[in-house]
Formats: structure tokens, C-alpha cells, sequence
């Protein structure tokens, strides 16, 4: 299941150093719990390409199901960057996938590009 798509044109949702909080927030589809991701966390992850919660097989499973080829740029021109989620309540495992854009020095944007699980990206 996939409620958030890869696009070229989504905007970001966090930019560095503006009033925008730290956290993007939605609902758990299974429980619609709260759920939320640490954008900071997936500035901090950019080079890496994944959190340490994702395994290296991983990470080239999703990038090889988003069609993230040999110029490594995320859909939004950044750095993709993929990350687990699990639901504080139900316990349900999801997986993001962010556009991390470095667009001054020092000074980034986060779009989430989606957010999945892993049977169906």
C-alpha cells in the first residue's frame, strides 16, 4: 500500500531554518493513529541514502522500485533518502522515501516523495 506518491512537482514540506515543524505528521491507514517522521532526521540520513533502521539490500530494493538510477537524484532533484516508520499503536511497519535538496550551503529542503509499505511501493 502506498498513500503518498513519487512526483516531480511536489513541494517541499520542511525547509531549514523557516517556522515549519520538525515533524511531518499523517495518519496510520490501519489504525489512523498518528504517525510521524523526523524530517531533520532524513537531512542528517542524506548521505548515507537511508536511516541505520534499513538494511543495504534494502535500500537498493527501493531504490531500483522508485527508478533511482545512476545520477542517485530523488524525483525531486535531492537526494533521496529512505526511512522506517512504525505506528505507535497498531505497530504497523512503513517505509518513506524523501527528496532531501541542499539548495544553499547548509540550507536544505525535505518533499516526501511516499510513504509505503514494503509489499507494495
Amino acid at each position: 500500500m502506498q498513500f503518498e506518491s513519487p512526483s516531480y512537482n511536489k513541494k517541499p514540506v520542511y525547509v531549514t531554518g523557516t517556522n515549519q515543524p520538525r515533524h511531518f505528521k499523517t495518519n496510520c491507514p490501519n489504525c489512523s493513529r498518528t504517525i510521524k517522521l523526523d524530517l531533520e532526521r532524513q537531512i542528517t540520513n542524506s548521505w548515507a541514502g537511508r536511516s541505520k533502521l534499513l538494511s543495504d539490500e534494502q535500500l537498493a530494493t527501493f531504490k531500483r522500485l522508485f527508478g533511482i538510477g545512476l545520477s542517485g537524484k530523488s524525483h525531486d532533484g535531492g537526494y533521496p533518502v529512505f526511512d522506517q516508520l512504525t505506528c505507535p499503536n497498531c505497530r504497523t511497519v512503513y517505509f518513506t522515501y524523501c527528496g532531501v535538496d541542499e539548495f544553499a550551503n547548509s540550507a536544505y529542503s525535505v518533499t516526501i516523495q511516499s510513504i509505503f509499505d514494503e509489499q507494495e511501493p
